[in-house]
């Protein structure tokens, strides 16, 4: 926007009688006035109560921090000589889709948190209202950054204008929680929450006021940091470094006291500052609430969804300051600044729209491969927005269309690999109604590479425990195979087995299948396998592969490198599974990454793209 100036003054991200739609202003700029020199924000609104705020000029530069009233706001700018006056306005947001702050405490109501501070005045309302609105300001400016204005959540605020903070008790004592490791926590609280206050437009931070640190035994109880779902869960051993307003905010992030080891879980990054606790912990509050908007983890380094979340102090400060790891002050550059790297699948989830509206549910697209024509084609009745490519548990390329959202799209699944990274590919759909889908690994997966013809075992055995793997002998193997080699095949029409469904049961139970590959000579092949869940192969009647896990299926989870002998080659395939899905991709490749597939002969044939 056009640069607000005056005298020696001027705020260079906003422009005059610009609307924000979140109550946190964050004004930067430029001052004629000499280094360290105090900078005044006056604030004056209708039926408001004057308010002034301060920052530090620097190098000639300010961040500074305001908290509006909804309407018109009168801001007078001064340091020194300086001055200038800019206006703006802050209209609430209207999305009823927003964001709910919880403080969970144990069944006894204990809201204390854990503290170094002598006489701390455990003003965690106070600390929540400036944190998550400094979170959700911190959305705007990254988001705007990138183009989409901005644009952020929604925060259930009271008459006052501060964010509402539920205190609720847990069902529970602190010992019990105590004993619980991040994903019990997690599937209880969530539990609890589910029952006692359902609400599918909100997106729950829930922060628990019994996370201790045990000195002795060098151990978070209770803490954790999981996001997901409707849910972000924190353990909040570190709020006593958080700010208690909006005008502690700038002083949280310079704040160079040692955390004492002993008495707090030092979860700085290495940094060991109150300002590194402060950062990391706010940071880490946003990253898993990113989970739980449905982004993945992120490959840039300043991304908020990697650790670029221990620098979130750096979009509000212009130097940091010193550390256990970091003698001086840092004058960082802006790139290194946290962000959210993966802008547009924000700006299009229907958590952000700033404006309430009726949409139409249903699923963002119809998913169509060809397998022989190496095409995905996806249709989608409301146009799509983002198409967002993941590999290897990552965001790495996002189409995203601002404008006319396209109603079909049609992709070559190798350039989809590629753009992917390769491993464990698989999409992100947002429509221009705010529907999520994603699109599985198996449908980005071409079929022909992948060994689909199959003999099954009659029936499954059971899976008595899921640490270990069910006996089976030398001898067994070779009766197995024999069973199943009088088989007859079948063929799936797609990369992945499934065994869900072939059998009555399916919890804690134990498959086999049967596949024959040819090869004309002796000759080196990669053997790429994934499953849902444990997983054996045999060779041969050699044991090759052993993945004793429980995991989501994805093609090439493991690769082993084998030997195949002319003529015949047999592999037995076990699948133990705990619960839910159930099933595998096999596939061989050349050392050189050459693809290859069966003919209908069982013959191995090299696979022309």
């Amino acid at each position: 926007g056009s640069a607000v100036s005056a005298d020696g003054l001027r705020v260079t991200n906003l422009a005059a009688d610009e609307t924000l739609r979140y109550p946190l202003a964050l004004l930067i700029g430029e001052a004629d006035a000499p280094d360290g020199a105090t900078l005044t924000v006056a604030r004056r609104a209708d039926g408001a109560e004057p308010r002034s705020f301060t920052t530090t000029v620097l190098g000639g530069r300010f961040k500074a921090l305001v908290e509006l009233v909804p309407g018109e706001n009168r801001l007078a700018l001064s340091a020194g000589e300086a001055q200038a006056g800019l206006g703006l306005r802050y209209t609430p947001q209207t999305n009823p889709y927003y964001v709910r702050c919880i403080y969970y405490t144990d069944a006894s109501g204990n809201t204390e948190y854990q503290t170094e501070i002598e006489g701390d005045a455990q003003d965690y309302a106070g600390k929540l209202d400036a944190s998550m609105k400094l979170l959700q300001t911190f959305t705007a400016e990254t988001l705007n950054d990138q183009g989409y204005g901005r644009k952020t959540f929604n925060l259930e605020l009271d008459e006052a204008g501060r964010v509402r903070v539920h205190v609720v008790r847990g069902e529970h004592s602190v010992e019990y929680y105590h004993a619980r490791d991040g994903g019990q926590l997690y599937g209880e609280i969530h539990g609890h929450l589910a029952r006692t206050m359902p609400d599918p437009f909100a997106k729950n931070v829930v922060l628990m006021a019994f996370t201790r640190w045990d000195a002795a035994g060098k151990k978070a109880l209770a803490h954790t940091a999981l996001g997901g779902g409707d849910m972000g869960l924190f353990g909040r051993g570190d709020l006593f470094t958080w700010p208690s307003s909006v005008e502690a905010i700038q002083p949280a992030f310079s704040d160079e006291t040692r955390v004492d080891a002993a008495r707090s879980f030092d979860d700085s990054a290495g940094r060991s500052t109150y300002w590194g606790l402060a950062a990391t912990t706010l940071g880490a509050t946003i990253h898993e609430t990113g989970h739980a908007f449905g982004l993945p983890h992120s490959p840039d380094p300043f991304c908020i969804m990697s650790r670029g979340f221990d620098h979130l102090n750096r979009r509000f400060t212009l130097v940091e300051p010193p550390s256990a790891r970091r003698a001086e002050p840092y004058p960082f550059p802006g790139a290194e600044t946290a962000r959210f790297s993966v802008a547009g699948r924000l700006a299009w989830h229907r958590w952000f729209q700033l404006e309430g509206r009726e949409y139409r549910d249903g699923p963002a697209a119809e998913v169509q491969t060809d397998p022989e024509a190496g095409t995905l084609v996806l249709t989608s009745p409301y146009g799509l927005r983002v198409v967002g490519i993941n590999g290897d548990d990552h965001s790495r390329e996002d189409d995203v269309f601002n404008g006319e959202p396209p109603r079909r799209l049609e992709y070559r699944i190798a350039d989809l690999q590629r753009r992917g990274g390769g491993k464990g590919v698989y999409l992100a759909l947002i429509d221009a109604e705010g529907n999520e889908m994603h699109v599985g690994a198996d449908r980005l997966a071409d079929p022909r590479q992948f060994v689909r013809a199959w003999r099954f075992s009659a029936e499954a055995v059971e899976w008595p425990a899921r640490d270990r793997f069910v006996e089976v002998s030398p001898e067994r193997v070779t009766e197995l195979a024999a069973q199943l080699a009088a088989r007859g095949p079948e063929t799936s029409d797609s990369a992945f087995i499934n065994l869900f469904g072939r059998y009555p049961a399916s919890e804690d139970r134990v498959a086999y299948g049967l596949c024959t590959v040819r090869a004309d000579a002796e000759r080196q092949v990669v053997l790429l396998t994934g499953s849902d869940d444990a997983l054996r192969v045999w060779l041969n009647g050699q044991l090759v592969v052993g993945k004793l896990v429980l995991r989501p299926p994805a093609p090439d989870q493991d690769a082993t490198p084998l030997t195949l002998q002319g003529g015949e080659n047999v592999l037995l395939v076990e699948v133990s599974n705990g619960g839910g899905g159930w099933g595998f991709y096999v596939r061989l490749e050349n050392p050189d990454g050459g693809k290859l597939s069966l003919d209908e002969e069982g013959r191995l044939v090299e696979l022309t793209p």
